[in-house]
């Protein structure tokens, strides 16, 4: 199917003539050479029509006046129009590129709202971007329908360290009303459309009576539409109903890379005698993976903790100049994609030069705990060779010199706990014997590797957080998991709370702390993102806005987790 186009795009079928703004301005004289660095962003100055104009002609063109001197194209590719034109209008600039003319190609609509918003991505001369989208309202007829709907898009990795853009995000709606289909953004036209401010903030107005089916779209490939593979999606959790003229606060809309294509194998890399190492086009999961090689056993594997579209594959040792292959591939990445049919068999040749790298922890627990805290994970950068786990190959140093309870918990994996509680206010060093503990070609840890050490907070330096859960759509079986990040730490706290009711924490260390929720429709204990086809929508996600200051034995209370 050929896709059309908004924004700055044309459409090969007929949805609407759309409009134009017209005139206007003088330039401003600007800052001498040499003067302060211009940091300041550019902002509306007038438009004609004005917003909120009413009886505007059907085929005067209009012009919007900024404060700067604009990027012609940063502005024209931000451009949107709604109730979207059949025939994208004209662009032209005057007074020093303060001016922005628009003129359409066909007469607007008679008795019609129509909104033009230029996205907050435009810049000026300066590449300083607006702080939010510009957006002017006005009407050929003799009213304004002033439906308006307002929302945040959220990260769906919004604790981590690189989580996704929320600024200048497409938010597209549909009109469900009268309609037996269901939309799709990857090739259908919106009726309405904006896009979010630099905080994931929007607001759509001018909609009239109806029901509407959200998206929000981080359109990469800038063709409009979403692009599987290469655009982020966002869901909304429900459909939005207003009378006309309502204000209608939406559901916040959680966007994330979801993929449905298929994993792709990118290489195979053979770093030692003892060890394949096999490269994805994206991370994986270690749920339902499943390798072998012909001719040469496997005897361990892990998805490397520091890189997840790799897996570390501990071998048989190898006969150098060998010709192997991979005989069973089955691989998921986190969206469920499986790895595509590869058409061939990949190959690859054993070597014999040896594994000299030392053995390490690549991963471990922070450096404070609290009393009640479980096993200190550590995870390792190879395949362990550990046939039983002496308890003389790990010591406690501490004031009693008490024994730990050492487990395996994967490949590369070994969890440490004491035969009881950790003793508050104690800190903890634990040395591990590199004799006892290497890897299966033989590696071992280095000195200074060894050692780790950890602190366990005193109960009586802990803080607390109160509040409640608030959703008018939830019900008393309702299960929603509450989450906190502590700042300093980057330790991460996990509250289930069941129905619409008060909620408190245990101790938790003092600091800062962000924090959000969702609520578990499905029962899996995993935020669901919502499919575009079949329709399904998301489960609902919430943020605090607020940065949460926990101070020792003290409680926050009033924390609120608001669904709408």
């Amino acid at each position: 199917m050929d896709k059309g186009g908004f924004g700055n795009r044309r459409f090969p079928f007929a949805v609407i003539a759309l409009f134009v703004f017209i005139c206007f301005s003088c330039a401003r004289q600007g800052l001498p050479p040499g003067g302060p660095e211009d940091k300041e962003p550019p902002k509306l100055v007038n438009s004609i029509p004005a917003a909120m104009s009413t009886g505007v002609s059907v085929s005067e063109p209009v012009v919007i006046e900024f404060s700067e001197a604009m990027d012609e194209t940063s502005v024209e590719d931000n451009v949107f129009i709604v109730p979207i034109p059949a025939v994208w209008p004209e662009f032209s600039w005057s007074g020093k590129n303060r001016i922005f003319i628009i003129s359409p190609k066909e007469p607007l609509r008679d008795n019609t709202t129509y909104v033009i918003s230029i996205g907050a991505k435009a810049r000026d001369l300066q590449r300083n971007q607006m702080n939010d989208t510009l957006t002017i309202t006005f009407s050929t007829g003799e009213t304004i329908e002033n439906g308006k709907i307002t929302g945040s898009i959220i990260p769906y990795n919004y604790f981590g360290e690189e989580p996704e853009s929320v600024s200048g995000i497409d938010v597209i709606a549909y009109r469900l009303n009268g309609s037996q289909s269901s939309p799709d953004p990857r090739y259908d036209v919106p009726d309405y459309f904006t896009q979010s401010g630099s905080d994931g903030s929007y607001e759509m107005t001018g909609l009239s009576r109806a029901e509407y089916r959200i998206f929000a779209v981080g359109d990469r490939d800038g063709d409009g539409f979403y692009s599987e593979g290469s655009d982020m999606i966002g869901i909304a959790q429900r459909d939005i109903t207003f009378a006309a003229d309502d204000s209608v606060s939406a559901p916040s809309i959680t966007i994330s890379g979801t993929d449905t294509t298929s994993v792709q194998l990118r290489s195979v890399r053979v770093p030692d005698p003892g060890r394949v190492e096999v490269f994805f086009d994206r991370d994986i999961i270690s749920s339902g993976l499943q390798i072998g090689f012909t001719g040469l056993d496997i005897t361990g594997w892990f998805v490397d903790s520091e890189n997840a579209a790799m897996v570390s594959v501990a071998t048989a040792p190898q006969e150098n100049g060998k010709k192997y292959s991979i005989d069973t591939l089955k691989v998921f990445d986190a969206d469920g994609n499986m790895i595509a049919p590869l058409g061939f068999t990949p190959d690859f040749t054993g070597v014999d030069y040896p594994d000299t790298s030392s053995l390490e922890i690549v991963n471990h627990v922070s450096g404070i705990l609290l009393p009640d805290s479980g096993p200190v994970k550590l995870v390792f950068n190879r395949v362990l060779d550990l046939p039983g786990i002496p308890g003389e190959a790990f010591a406690l140093k501490d004031a009693e010199g008490e024994d730990l309870l050492i487990t395996r918990t994967g490949t590369n994996e070994l969890e440490i706990s004491p035969d009881g509680k950790w003793k508050e206010g104690y800190n903890y060093a634990v040395t591990l014997d590199s004799e006892a503990v290497r890897g299966v070609v033989g590696n071992t840890l280095t000195e200074s590797g060894s050692e780790l050490s950890f602190r366990v907070a005193p109960s009586d330096t802990l803080g607390f957080i109160k509040g409640t859960v608030e959703d008018p759509h939830g019900t008393d079986d309702s299960a929603y998991y509450l989450f906190f990040k502590h700042l300093e730490s980057g330790t991460i706290s996990e509250i289930e709370v069941k129905g619409n009711y008060n909620w408190s924490s245990g101790g938790v260390l003092p600091g800062g702390y962000i924090s959000y929720a969702y609520r578990d429709d499905d029962g899996d204990g995993e935020l669901f993102r919502g499919t575009i086809n079949p329709y399904r929508a998301s489960e609902p996600v919430t943020v605090n806005p607020d940065t949460l200051s926990v101070s020792s034995r003290w409680t926050v209370e009033d924390v609120r987790f608001e669904f709408k």
